[in-house]
C-alpha cells in the first residue's frame, strides 16, 4: 500500500507527507499488529513464548509413543492459540477496503472528488 500511494499519479513532491499520513491512518495499525503477532507467534513455534508451553518432557505419565500428559497438553494449548491468532484475518479489513479508503484520502488530499 504505501508503495501504491507514493506511486500514485496524484501524488506529487508535494504531496508525499500527506500521503505517508493516509498510509499511516489506513494500514499502518494493522501491519505493526501483523508483525507483532507474527513475532510472539513465531516464539510459539520455537516453544519459547513466556506463559506457553516450552518443550519440557517430564518423565510421568507416558503414553505408549513416550508422551507425558504435561506434554500433551502444554501442545494442546499451544496449537489453540496459534489456530486463534489466525482468525485475526477472518474478522480484519481487507487490504483491498483499505487500498479503496487510502485512494479516497488521497484524492481528498489532492483537491479531487470521489
Amino acid at each position: 500500500m504505501l508503495g501504491r500511494l507514493i506511486a500514485h499519479p496524484l501524488t506529487t513532491l508535494s504531496r508525499v507527507r500527506g500521503a505517508l499520513r493516509i498510509y499511516e491512518e489506513v494500514r499502518l495499525p494493522f501491519a505493526q499488529s501483523v508483525a507483532s503477532l507474527s513475532l510472539s507467534t513465531g516464539w510459539m513455534y520455537t516453544f519459547m513464548a513466556p506463559g506457553y508451553y516450552d518443550g519440557t518432557r517430564r518423565e510421568e505419565d507416558l503414553d505408549d509413543r513416550g508422551i507425558g500428559a504435561y506434554e500433551r497438553e502444554g501442545m494442546e494449548v499451544t496449537k489453540q492459540e496459534i489456530l486463534k491468532r489466525w482468525d485475526f484475518m477472518d474478522s480484519s479489513r481487507s487490504a483491498l477496503q483499505a487500498w479503496v479508503d487510502a485512494g479516497l484520502k488521497l484524492q481528498a488530499l489532492a483537491g479531487h472528488s470521489a
